[in-house]
């Protein structure tokens, strides 16, 4: 497959550059994509630029529309499903899943925002102070966002763009060099349901080649908005830092200095269980939580368990865990459930689990390699509340289970071991939910008896979208 960027509705390669890409998973998949240079930048942010005038005439009913429109051209082909598995290792049947959910999110998000605020004359807004007088009116932000996404999953470049519809705002997103051919095809379908063809900007470049360092600061100075996607450190060295030397000094020039940044950093789902609990319930919410998709930022990863039935619940998952383990096998494969994951992933993750076995630290319950790139889930158990196997993300088929003598101590130790970055999500599992709202928890989203990966679309990771992307302004009628 051969790729160019998608500027302005257009597939255009001003580089004239590709490199290739191989699947880390089958030896014979190979695309050809885009190594955009600085006349690719220049002509996406033109044109970004260009379009913000044109989005001012659309209103909020105009915008839903051009995403209802949308919602019924989405489908994926064959070739689109292969694509992903292929390019991803996510198996085909959770790939025919996500499609499904960016045909349910599409339309979702809007009327989401409709419901939170008040839609008066095609603006978002909302009254003050229950003021029939004094009305908040939200605009959005004067700029376009510059947004960098991972490969790990085909629903986000998606969201991103629906966010970007919803708002009436124009964007230029830097893919991975995995993920071209589904967010190319959902930015067409919108784009052929009426949004500004030069609202929406795709670009790809091999972001190991040196000759492109400059690429990503370029857009940044001209940008309003840095949504970014990847743990802090990553991104601050790639987009936001930048070292330049002047007459034997060397200047550190902070790129998000004026601008506004909205983060995709921290994962490390976990769960608590209380004393008494609906065993077969927290059961299933664990074990869906934990391999619904394991590379996705909301899987889960530690559970704190408190309930007076540990070892029961300890079984029950691990019997779980063996019914799936029956379903390991080719991710093109519709039976599958569980699919390939990165060789080096695996490797780093099973030698360190069984060291830490030999050293009495862990026990493993479940969990065996069947290649580089494929393992049965693993399920670990841990007395040491310090365990990186409690506080680390992996992106692989894997939740460790620590026993703690009461709630207040689960409470206490998920705390402890989410380091100084909020857990994205924790999940307690407690048939007392006033109780819930009186523990501080260290994390930017608290459920209670609901599976860790269920999208909260308004409020990823902590992220008020409508009040980050807009400015207020403030009309009084009389």
């Amino acid at each position: 497959m051969v790729f160019n960027n998608l500027i302005s509705g257009k597939e255009l390669l001003l580089s004239g550059e590709r490199f290739d890409v191989r699947s880390k998973f089958y030896d014979d998949y190979l695309t050809k994509v885009p190594n955009s240079n600085v006349f690719d930048i220049k002509m996406a942010i033109s044109k970004a630029k260009t379009a913000i005038t044109e989005l001012s005439e659309l209103t909020f009913e105009d915008r839903l529309d051009i995403l209802k429109k949308a919602s019924r051209k989405i489908f994926a082909n064959s070739n689109d499903l292969e694509y992903a598995v292929k390019m991803i290792g996510m198996p085909i049947s959770s790939v025919e899943e996500k499609i499904t959910d960016i045909k349910k999110i599409i339309t979702t998000v809007p009327e989401f925002v409709a419901k939170r605020f008040q839609i008066t004359h095609g603006k978002i807004g909302s009254l003050v102070f229950n003021d029939p007088n004094m009305l908040e009116i939200l605009e959005p932000l004067d700029g376009f966002v510059y947004i960098v996404t991972p490969g790990n999953d085909i629903r986000i470049v998606p969201f991103v763009i629906f966010w970007l519809v919803t708002l009436g705002m124009a964007g230029i997103i830097k893919v991975s060099k995995n993920d071209l051919l589904i967010s190319q095809k959902i930015t067409k379908t919108v784009i052929d349901s009426g949004y500004p063809a030069s609202a929406v900007n795709i670009l790809c470049w091999d972001t190991s080649d040196e000759r492109r360092d400059r690429l990503n600061f370029d857009i940044i100075d001209a940008s309003k908005v840095i949504w970014a996607y990847g743990d802090d450190n990553t991104v601050d060295n790639l987009l936001r830092f930048e070292h330049v030397q002047n007459n034997g000094f060397t200047y550190k020039i902070d790129h998000f200095s004026d601008k506004v940044v909205i983060r995709h950093a921290s994962g490390r789902a976990a769960v608590v269980c209380d004393t008494n609990i609906d065993i077969e319930k927290a059961t299933d919410i664990i074990v869906s939580s934990a391999l619904e998709w394991p590379i996705g930022c909301a899987a889960l990863k530690a559970v704190f368990d408190s309930n007076s039935k540990h070892e029961d619940l300890l079984n029950m998952v691990k019997e779980k865990f063996d019914r799936v383990s029956k379903y390991i096998d080719d991710p093109m494969k519709s039976s599958t459930k569980i699919g390939y994951i990165d060789p080096t992933i695996i490797s780093h993750v099973f030698q360190r689990a069984r060291t830490l076995e030999k050293l009495g630290q862990a026990e493993i319950i479940h969990g065996e390699t069947y290649s580089d790139i494929q393992a049965s889930p693993l399920l670990t158990v841990t007395k040491d509340k310090n365990s990186e196997f409690l506080s680390t993300e992996f992106s692989l088929y894997i939740t460790s289970i620590k026993k703690c003598e009461s709630y207040d101590e689960a409470i206490k130790e998920v705390n402890e071991t989410g380091t100084r970055n909020k857990r994205l999500v924790i999940s307690i599992l407690s048939h007392h939910p006033a109780d819930v709202l009186k523990k501080n928890l260290n994390a930017h989203h608290i459920k209670v008896f609901r599976k860790t990966t269920e999208v909260d679309l308004l409020f990823h990771e902590g992220n008020d979208y409508v009040r980050k992307l807009t400015l207020p302004q403030i009309h009084r009628s009389f």
